[in-house]
């Protein structure tokens, strides 16, 4: 009954890795996360790797790494994420790139803001995560996406549109007024009827 009442008390329950469950950093603690596979099981280690391409500029929420320009924008955004809402007419800090897994959806994402010296700067963590993702795809997907980008960047009205890129399904969604681009990656379970991402063998 005493570790009902005192927190302090209660036995930590401990994830398992053979159940593919993995101990995740929370903005108030930790929690526990069970990945559909063996493939994002590895993807969160990867994210790890990445993150520490950029030095300090970055932080590991749940499954979520952001990415930060430096350590001024690192320190907004975080003081902005715990006060929660900032109030009419304010803006909240955002991180400038964020690489991210649900699993839930067994979804794989990146999701850049193309503020100057966005790619550059988060060039190397993006290839990286994208590099163990997509493996032998790999240089497919960094053309379609680097190309993708780039048009958003000198301010074509780009639309949302859906690839794939070996044996998965990437969907990539833009907001224009925000020169953001997400894209999102699931195993491809329709038989490859999606348009293939240009050098890519039908």
């Amino acid at each position: 009954m005493n570790r009902l009442i005192d927190k302090t008390k209660r036995i930590p329950i401990q994830p398992q890795a053979d159940k593919l469950q993995r101990l995740v950093p929370t903005a108030g603690g930790q929690k526990i996360v069970v990945f559909p596979d063996k493939q994002m099981w590895d993807a969160y280690d990867t994210l790890l790797k990445a993150g520490q391409l950029r030095g300090s500029n970055y932080d590991l929420l749940d499954t979520t790494l952001r990415l930060f320009k430096d350590e001024k924008e690192k320190i907004a955004v975080q003081q902005s994420g715990s006060m929660g809402n900032t109030g009419a007419g304010s803006v909240a800090a955002t991180e400038e790139a964020a690489i991210w897994l649900d699993p839930t959806y067994n979804t794989y994402g990146i999701t850049v803001r193309l503020r100057e010296g966005t790619l550059a700067r988060n060039e190397e963590p993006i290839r990286l995560f994208a590099n163990q993702l997509f493996t032998y795809d790999a240089s497919t997907f960094h053309t379609f996406f680097a190309s993708n980008c780039a048009d958003m960047e000198a301010g074509m009205q780009l639309a949302d549109k859906q690839v794939t890129v070996g044996n998965y399904r990437v969907n990539v969604l833009v907001n224009n007024a925000e020169k953001r681009s997400s894209s999102r990656s699931q195993p491809n379970k329709d038989g490859g009827l999606s348009r293939r991402a240009p050098g890519v063998a039908g």
